[in-house]
């Protein structure tokens, strides 16, 4: 049963991310909500027991699953419905915006969407329910969630080469697409992506027909990277950790790549190379 339950969880990743290739839906949208969650009364739930929290975990999940092959209008609707059902006491509210913090926004989640998780939010942060300091967080991540938003241009930042020259982004001349890949050398998954995206075929053949830029920035104190000797891979150093002091960018988890066009605008914002890879392969020269 947890093989098949997992099974469909990562089925459902796949059929999320690809949501409105789906044709035909129900008339009543809220359905998956309704029938869901219909024998539930969450004010009645004792949230201060481990058991039943775990129950309703597992219950979330299938919950999410059940999305797989909608569209995102139609799941963020049902969310929405899920928080207004759940919004008899705090303890309920405070639950499931915990799972969706978990799913929606967690780097390392394969259905994290900013694009779901920013309506949960602005829904929870409205919610007389909750006190300021409860919504302190919500407010910090929609923050960072209309930072960069793909379709927008890239924030500028300054940032030092390893001879001590000081540049910045939008200076830096870039054909079709700029990779900008923020790592840490003393990351251990940072050096292991670093080792993927040097050995890349796609990459390497976008590198070489000009048809991209790669700009690594390296966060470290005392960076130990070298960068391969390969036309258009540029390297900088923010060891002071600026760039996202002065937020300007949220970057919650290395390593992480932006990919922008010629004008600096976004196309994918923190994303992972598996995606910059299949962006390639479809907009090669």
């Amino acid at each position: 049963m947890a093989t098949k339950l997992l099974f469909s969880f990562f089925l459902f990743a796949y059929l999320f991310t690809n949501a409105q290739l789906a044709l035909e839906y129900r008339d009543d949208s809220l359905e998956p909500t309704k029938t869901h969650w219909k024998d539930h009364t969450f004010n009645t739930v004792d949230w201060n027991s481990n058991i039943k929290k775990e129950e309703y975990k597992k219950l979330f999940v299938q919950y999410l699953v059940s999305f797989r092959g909608t569209p995102m209008k139609v799941i963020s609707t049902n969310f929405d419905a899920l928080l207004e059902f759940s919004h008899q006491n705090t303890a309920s509210l405070l639950f499931f915006y915990e799972q969706f913090d978990k799913y929606l926004a967690d780097p390392n989640s394969p259905l994290r969407s900013e694009e779901l998780f920013e309506p949960v939010l602005k829904t929870l942060v409205s919610s007389t329910k909750l006190n300021d300091t409860q919504r302190s967080k919500m407010q910090f991540q929609l923050k960072n969630i209309a930072l960069n938003r793909p379709g927008t241009k890239a924030n500028d930042f300054k940032y030092s080469t390893p001879k001590g020259n000081q540049r910045n982004l939008h200076s830096l001349q870039n054909p079709s697409f700029l990779l900008v890949h923020f790592s840490n050398s003393g990351c251990h998954a940072c050096e292991e992506t670093f080792e993927q995206l040097n050995a890349s075929v796609i990459i390497e053949q976008n590198l070489n027909s000009q048809n991209l830029s790669i700009l690594t920035i390296d966060i470290s104190k005392e960076s130990n990277k070298l960068i391969p000797n390969k036309p258009n891979w540029h390297f900088g150093l923010d060891p002071e950790e600026s760039i996202e002091a002065k937020g300007l960018y949220h970057l919650p988890a290395m390593p992480s790549f932006y990919l922008l066009d010629k004008d600096k605008k976004v196309i994918l914002k923190d994303g992972t190379l598996q995606q910059v890879e299949m962006f390639l392969q479809a907009n090669s020269k």
